[in-house]
């Protein structure tokens, strides 16, 4: 169950170092491969969070679960259109809170009532979607629903019980915000993509340290269900 976790590690140790140099030495022409490449890694990752969903199931002992290419293909599209279902979703918060901000520009006398709610709305809508996403890892590993029908069971979950889920989501939060905080001190230390010359081994430091969060992000996933 960790293969897929070491197969993540390397790809990052491999790719944030031609990402930062992509992102340093800037060009329209480069877009040329950039597109590309920042597609495939997109579908890599997907496919490498399907993986790990399979053998989830696996230990879990869930019905009708392979491996074979047409098993991690299907699953990953399912889980893209999660994620395109929650973007959505988001989106049309974020753009609620985007009309009341402008509010505050036509109603000047009201900007600095206004100013508090939109960023209270924002951190809020942040933290929503990420216990809203932990909620959904269930659904994901535990059935072979549709990603409208898991976005469906999963909504009528958390409203049943919505103390319980916001309970685990600020947990759960609070647990990976903590195990990200040494890679956060050592970007800062380093000074991550803003390098002209990013060292690979900065790259191999960099990923050893998101490590711990990966794991607990397993363990989570593994609670949840």
């Amino acid at each position: 169950v960790l293969l897929p976790l070491l197969v993540s590690f390397l790809l990052g140790v491999v790719t944030i170092p031609l990402l930062q140099q992509s992102l340093n030495s800037f060009s329209l022409s480069k877009l040329v491969y950039i597109i590309p490449g920042g597609v495939l890694l997109i579908i890599l990752s997907y496919c490498i969070y399907a993986w790990q969903i399979l053998l989830l199931r696996q230990i879990l002992r869930v019905k009708h679960s392979n491996q074979h290419f047409s098993d991690i293909s299907s699953q990953a599209w399912r889980l893209f259109m999660l994620s395109l279902l929650l973007g959505v979703v988001s989106l049309g918060g974020i753009i609620a809170l985007g009309l009341l901000f402008s509010l505050g520009f036509l109603l000047p006398l009201l900007f600095i009532l206004i100013l508090p709610i939109v960023i209270i709305g924002f951190l809020l809508l942040a933290f929503l979607f990420i216990a809203f996403s932990l909620q959904l890892l269930p659904f994901v590993v535990l059935e072979n629903s549709s990603a409208l029908e898991i976005g469906r069971k999963c909504y009528q979950y958390c409203r049943a019980d919505l103390g319980k889920s916001l309970g685990h989501g600020i947990i759960s939060l609070f647990l990976l915000i903590l195990t990200q905080i040494p890679y956060v001190i050592f970007t800062a230390m380093t000074g991550g993509f803003q390098q002209v010359a990013y060292p690979i081994h900065y790259s191999l430091l960099g990923q050893v340290l998101i490590l711990p969060m990966s794991l607990l992000s397993l363990g989570i996933a593994l609670a949840y269900c």
